[in-house]
């Protein structure tokens, strides 16, 4: 799976019609709602707000007043089609007065979200969690030893020291750190 590294913005215009699309990365369907309304305040005079998302098993899509099936749907086969995940892809379009028709506005949001895939900094998705790891205060050399290489949130020194570390999914240093500490996941 890949995603992209940062937001790409790209225009593209098909017989007086303007299409912005915006793709970006996303870790949550809030962080997808609150996209789609940038763009609203963004781009408030446009005719359509089409969008698709990718974000793990969820996958959604909107024509937003488009005909059925020639908007959101394109958007969502390319995603998945180019192995797409925690992305949205919203393409803004200003109407330039021509009827596209069916057929025709399928080919211009399929090749909108295309022209911007190409131009997108994609990388490999990477899922990380939050971990924390309660240890006693003898354990700290060797968590310190183990986690180096990690990203440690934060730390307590309490009745236990606590740590919060930033793991891979399916990170296979974890079942090391679970000798020395109790685990906790959290998102």
């Amino acid at each position: 799976m890949k995603t992209v590294a940062k937001e790409q913005i790209e225009v593209l215009e098909i017989k007086k019609s303007k299409f912005i699309s915006v793709i970006k990365r996303i870790d949550t369907e809030q962080e997808a709602k609150e996209a789609i309304m940038e763009c609203k305040k963004k781009y408030p005079m446009a005719k359509h707000y089409v969008y698709a998302y990718i974000l793990d098993t969820i996958k959604r899509c909107s024509d937003d007043k488009e005909p059925s099936k020639t908007a959101g749907a394109p958007i969502l086969q390319v995603l998945e089609k180019k192995e797409m995940n925690h992305v949205i892809c919203i393409v803004i379009r200003y109407f330039g007065g021509i009827l596209l028709g069916a057929p025709g506005l399928v080919r211009a949001y399929t090749k909108s979200v295309c022209n911007t895939l190409d131009k997108a900094f994609i990388v490999p998705l990477i899922l990380y969690e939050k971990v924390k790891c309660s240890f006693s205060y003898e354990q700290i050399g060797k968590m310190d030893f183990l986690l180096k290489e990690r990203t440690i949130l934060e730390k307590q020194f309490l009745d236990k020291v606590y740590y919060t570390v930033l793991l891979k999914k399916k990170d296979s240093l974890l079942e090391e750190i679970k000798k020395y500490s109790s685990i906790e996941k959290s998102t």
